[in-house]
């Protein structure tokens, strides 16, 4: 039975949750009176349309799997992969004045290469920091 590691932002800063196999879960609905939300597998779409879930009870925070299983291959490397995605997210928040390059070649230079060959490609980590960077500079909506 997997363990459930962690919550990481996915893209445009959704909750994805990661568990010990290296399967990708995203919250599907989530009930206001007790907590309770349904996770279903991030591989919902097309072609793959994966019939996973787990539950996270809200009172006791507790993640038990559904009865259907996985109809993919996990992805052992992902937890790190991801990691290594959201630790270059925050530094390009916290870290305006440094270059896009410099942010991005030193996550490459301080992370292990079989973590950095999952990664996408230097000019996608570089769009990634602009992203954040100006997300989180840009003013409130009206």
């Amino acid at each position: 039975m997997p363990q459930f590691n962690k919550f990481v932002l996915g893209q445009r800063d959704s909750l994805q949750l990661l568990d010990s196999e290296g399967y990708v879960y995203v919250r599907k609905k989530c009930r206001d009176t007790d907590n309770h939300s349904t996770w279903r597998c991030s591989k919902n779409g097309p072609p793959t349309k994966c019939p996973s879930h787990c539950y996270l009870r809200g009172y006791d925070y507790s993640i038990t799997l559904g009865k259907k299983p996985h109809n993919h291959q996990s992805n052992p490397r992902e937890m790190e992969r991801r990691e290594v995605l959201n630790d270059l997210k925050f530094r390009a928040r916290t870290q305006p004045h440094t270059s896009t390059s410099s942010l991005v070649a030193e996550v490459l230079a301080t992370n292990p290469a079989h973590v950095v060959v999952t990664l996408p490609k230097m000019e996608s980590l570089a769009r990634t920091v602009q992203r954040n960077r100006n997300s989180s500079n840009s003013p409130p909506a009206r």
